[in-house]
């Protein structure tokens, strides 16, 4: 009997005595004895003659090896359907302005599509044609999810909500329940704003925090140019003590000139009891050409747009490190957090029940077309346009049908990444990677490392 090797294994040699194997479809990771393995030829079919029927059990039980005849890929794509209907949760996002109170240096939003200084207009967006169209979309029994973005979302903090009441009321009637998430730069995270939103269902509030005051405020000042790095954290210190547990999380954009601040930050927020309630994450900066002249004028050397390699490579090195600086982050407790970030999280732009709103009424499938009057797909007084192009390739979107991802070992957990980038061929995405295999295998070998080292002592 012939068997095969899965597409979607990845191998790790440790040394001359050991072989690691993960395997990105079930999530499964072991270390062999190589003496064991001395038939081993990766991708290629084999007689399990050529293995003890024990180690051929338990490799075909960690999905390292199959029968020859299984169409693996095809357990790819069910595996794609099923998550897409039973881990999605119907929601919207709400732009309630494009204007912000801050200065940020690499901000995206400035002069994109014309939105800057672009605020809420009753005229063109009225409410209760939102109203009726969420409650087209609300499902019985199932939660729905509504998000706010902008700019700066909580300079609209009374329409925000207004408009989150109105929602939790049309979700009560179908038996659900609302979860409310909103992106901040927490600046107008005040107790009296706290108060009164901590009677909702709070999935996630994200806040930005550049790494420590001085480097902080160096990126993201109010217009005035005042600094805002000492009020958002005593914002935080507050919100975290009235609101659930990792309901909020703090983002900090990384690039090579802050990276090293990003432990003065992380210490801070430990040293103030904040860090065990919080969800603590990374994201890249992207950099505007409009911008690059501001940075190097305000920061004093010009930053370029890190690409995604040296960036994941960055990133990459933080938990390690912190976890050397901290007994929250063990080693323990750093591989259940690596093996859970490795869970499969698709983009939500894939789910066919999620849309965006902005100032006009006019809505979208993804956050960076809003204001893009060549994306939008409809709108909320009259419904979504099914026929429309921008609508049909987003739910018709296959990551497989792309070369690169379907030969790819990281295809069960990436999927292609930014459908918008694969499907429009952007010229800031079209043919990269999302990173994801890069940012796995250094994750995986930080596991496999403090297994190896287990067994070896």
């Amino acid at each position: 009997m012939f068997m095969k090797w899965s597409k979607y294994n990845l191998y790790f040699d440790i040394d001359e005595y050991y072989l690691g194997i993960f395997n990105s479809l079930y999530k499964s990771l072991s270390l062999y004895k190589k003496p064991n393995m001395v038939n081993f030829k990766r991708k290629i079919p084999f007689d399990i003659k050529e293995f003890s029927k024990d180690l051929i059990y338990k490799m075909q039980q960690k999905g390292f090896v199959l029968e020859k005849d299984i169409n693996e890929e095809g357990l790819v794509k069910r595996k794609y359907y099923l998550k897409n209907n039973q881990d999605f949760i119907p929601g919207i996002c709400i732009y309630l302005t494009y204007d912000c109170n801050f200065d940020c240096v690499y901000c995206y939003e400035k002069n994109q599509n014309g939105k800057n200084n672009y605020n809420y207009n009753d005229k063109k967006f009225k409410i209760s044609n939102l109203i009726e169209f969420v409650k087209r979309n609300i499902e019985e029994n199932k939660p729905y999810s509504i998000m706010f973005f902008g700019g700066e979302p909580l300079l609209e903090k009374e329409k925000l909500l207004n408009i989150t009441e109105k929602i939790n009321d049309e979700v009560k009637k179908k038996n659900s329940k609302l979860l409310v998430s909103i992106t901040t730069n927490g600046f107008l995270l005040d107790k009296k704003f706290i108060n009164k939103i901590k009677k909702f269902k709070i999935r996630n509030i994200q806040i930005t925090i550049d790494g420590n005051k001085k480097r902080h405020n160096a990126r993201r000042p109010l217009k005035s140019g005042e600094g805002s790095f000492s009020q958002i954290v005593k914002n935080l210190k507050y919100a975290v003590g009235v609101l659930s547990k990792k309901s909020i999380s703090v983002r900090v954009n990384v690039d090579d000139s802050n990276k090293s601040s990003v432990g003065i930050l992380y210490k801070k927020l430990e040293e103030l009891d904040i860090i065990d309630k919080i969800i603590f994450t990374y994201g890249r900066v992207w950099v505007s050409s409009n911008n690059r002249k501001k940075l190097k004028d305000r920061l004093g050397n010009e930053i370029i747009e890190i690409e995604g390699k040296e960036y994941r490579n960055i990133v990459s090195k933080l938990p390690s490190e912190l976890s050397l600086k901290s007994n929250h982050m063990s080693n323990s407790h750093l591989n259940k957090a690596i093996m859970n970030k490795l869970a499969y999280r698709p983009c939500i732009v894939r789910n066919n029940n999620f849309y965006v709103v902005d100032l006009n009424g006019d809505i979208y499938k993804c956050f960076i077309d809003a204001g893009n009057e060549k994306k939008k797909i409809g709108k909320v007084s009259k419904g979504i346009n099914e026929k429309n192009k921008t609508f049909l390739k987003f739910v018709s979107y296959e990551p497989w049908k792309y070369k690169p991802c379907n030969n790819c070992e990281i295809l069960p957990m990436c999927y292609g990444g930014c459908p918008n980038g694969r499907i429009f061929e952007d010229k800031n995405l079209k043919g990269k990677c999302s990173g994801t295999k890069i940012t796995v295998r250094n994750k995986i070998k930080e596991i496999i490392n403090d297994e190896y080292k287990k067994i070896t002592k």
